[in-house]
């Protein structure tokens, strides 16, 4: 097993609210998990789950998680703009933590959520401390009627807090 790269050993807080979200849904779920963030949706057996990262180095460590949560997760290597609309249209729930932390990354997510809805994926949910990227992506997403911002907070183990972009598509 080739050894995971040096961003998996951060800690994500993102990627836990996701799985605390989504845990509020009882249905069965074709599920897109674009970056690590899938690791919140592990305990979700009753899910086809699918992670794609562009980094191949964060698969062994995603399959050890799937592993030890007894789930099995479908694994791709690519980006999101190398999503298909027909690959989309097979989902329906897409999911990413942190994955809005550059200038560059705006546009490309952007396409890909107003391409989700218009393929039928039910909900899209983006989870984020707040970047200025993350804050210009739902600015944009907000011009449509399906799309809302929900805070998060904790305070244990650490204080933190973020946004979760949260698109409702036309189901």
């Amino acid at each position: 097993m080739s050894r995971p790269c040096g961003m998996i050993r951060s800690r994500w807080p993102s990627a836990s609210k996701l799985g605390w979200v989504t845990n509020k849904q009882a249905f069965s779920k074709a599920v897109l998990a674009i970056g690590t963030s899938c690791l919140a949706l592990m305990g979700y057996s009753r899910w086809a789950l699918t992670g794609l990262d562009a980094d191949a180095a964060v698969f062994p460590y995603l399959q050890l998680h799937a592993q030890r949560n007894g789930v099995h997760i479908a694994i791709r290597q690519g980006t999101f703009a190398d999503l298909a609309p027909q690959e989309l249209a097979t989902f329906d729930l897409i999911v990413g933590a942190d994955i809005c932390f550059w200038e560059d990354l705006v546009d490309p997510l952007y396409r890909l959520v107003r391409l989700s809805v218009a393929v039928g994926v039910a909900e899209i949910l983006v989870a984020d401390p707040g970047r200025p990227p993350f804050d210009e992506l739902c600015a944009r997403c907000l011009q449509h009627s399906d799309t809302e911002v929900l805070a998060w907070a904790t305070t244990t183990p650490v204080v933190e807090s973020g946004r979760i972009l949260r698109v409702v598509g036309n189901v």
